[in-house]
């Protein structure tokens, strides 16, 4: 029997995503820190359970699965549950992945009856050796980078924030958990914010980022200057920051190699449409 957690209940699964890699994206729904939902074998005690996370509208798998019956119970449950709420969401694809290889096993018996495709994933870490600051970033961009606090959240003064509103707010609770745990700077042109890079999901002293640039403004810096500043900002605080691409995102990998980060882990995201 699967079963929807509800968020006092969350913490229960933790241990079954805080592994030897760090699946952030689920840890960080887990940890109340970004929305979601969790569904687990048991309200008590799950031996399994499945992560959603509305920021990447994706899936993760975690914990142990055994029994045939196991399996059939999570594709029921996938079957006439959950694609059914995609649906409503007018989410078209159901994207998941796993915790350890094992799960990839899996996943080939629990949908054996859907055309499963898959793409990989890459996890960077940032070697702090390699890392060079920009003590002053505005002098090398048009515009103006500031740190998104509540007062530059909300700033009347700026009169497009629509881009800097609609991403911390898809992958966070609210503005005020994102200004107690989140970083963000943005570049405002025109009193536009034209780009923004942001905490995406965020566990203990770790912090994933997103980089978001109006197609406009794009190959004008911004990405590479707002990203050292969220990084000098880790770096002055402890956290150790994490960047994660598709394997095919030449562009972004690359700047995360400019910018000192290395390969840390290679991953299946695993993708059938609903």
């Amino acid at each position: 029997m699967i079963h929807e957690l509800n968020k006092g209940n969350f913490k229960l699964v933790k241990p079954l995503f805080d592994v030897e890699t760090k699946f952030v994206e689920a840890l960080g729904v887990v940890d109340g820190n970004n929305p979601g939902w969790i569904f687990a074998d048991s309200y008590d005690f799950p031996q399994f359970a499945i992560v959603f996370s509305k920021g990447t509208e994706g899936f993760f798998f975690g914990g142990e699965v055994e029994t045939e019956n196991q399996i059939a119970a999570i594709n029921g449950y996938i079957r006439d549950v959950i694609i059914p709420r995609l649906k409503e969401q007018d989410l078209t694809y159901f994207e998941f992945s796993g915790v350890s290889p094992e799960w990839n096993r899996l996943f080939k018996r629990i949908f054996k009856e859907r055309d499963l495709k898959y793409e990989h994933q890459i996890l960077h870490r940032l070697t702090w050796e390699r890392f060079v600051e920009d003590n002053h970033p505005n002098q090398t961009i048009e515009g103006e980078i500031l740190r998104v606090d509540d007062q530059v959240f909300y700033d009347d003064g700026i009169t497009d924030k629509s881009l800097m509103h609609e991403k911390i707010l898809q992958w966070w609770e609210s503005p005020e958990v994102f200004f107690r745990k989140g970083i963000a700077f943005c570049v405002v042109k025109d009193s536009q914010v034209v780009c923004v890079t942001y905490s995406g999901y965020v566990f203990e002293n770790i912090q994933t980022f997103h980089i978001n640039t109006l197609q406009d403004h794009r190959r004008k810096g911004y990405a590479e200057a707002t990203s050292r500043a969220f990084l000098m900002e880790c770096k002055e605080r402890g956290f150790e920051p994490y960047w994660e691409c598709d394997e095919g995102n030449i562009a972004s990998r690359k700047l995360a190699e400019k910018l000192g980060f290395e390969l840390c882990v290679l991953y299946r995201c695993y993708y059938f449409k609903i």
